[in-house]
């Protein structure tokens, strides 16, 4: 048996649902864009596959993360990368959180497509350094600036 894929985790503010009426345009634009998110099983990540990409980069010395990491994501199929590169993100800011920028801006350096994504879940997960990262994964992809 295969496992479950990884469902996307951008959901939209609890704030922001009580201002929209559910047979809106807008609503129906809303889920429109979160059924967008969602990977197709082809497509996504299975959570051992994500552990094993974590293992696999927690066992790296420091300086070697951002280089394998993006080898990792530019070796990857193109409908993986995406996929691949926020697996990356999210397992450097679990292990070494010290380190996502410079990940950040080795993914989007080798594979500038990821760029929106990687940097939407880089800052999700560490929100403190949103503006930096920012300015570096910008700075790496500038045609996604």
């Amino acid at each position: 048996m295969g496992e479950a894929p990884l469902k996307c985790e951008r959901v939209l503010p609890i704030s922001a649902r009580k201002n929209i009426a559910m047979n809106s345009p807008l609503a129906a634009s809303l889920v429109a864009a979160l059924l967008w998110c969602l990977p197709s099983s082809s497509q996504a990540l299975t959570r051992s596959q994500e552990e094993d990409l974590a293992r696999t980069l927690s066992g790296l010395p420091t300086p070697e993360l951002p280089f394998h990491a993006a080898r990792v994501v530019t070796n990857a199929s193109a409908d993986q990368r995406e996929d691949l590169a926020l697996a990356a993100i999210r397992a450097t800011s679990a292990s070494r959180p010290g380190s996502v920028a410079a990940v950040l801006v080795s993914i989007v350096g080798a594979a500038p497509g990821t760029a929106p994504a990687a940097t939407a879940e880089a800052v999700r997960l560490l929100p403190a350094d949103g503006p930096e990262l920012i300015q570096a994964a910008t700075t790496a992809a500038p045609e996604f600036a």
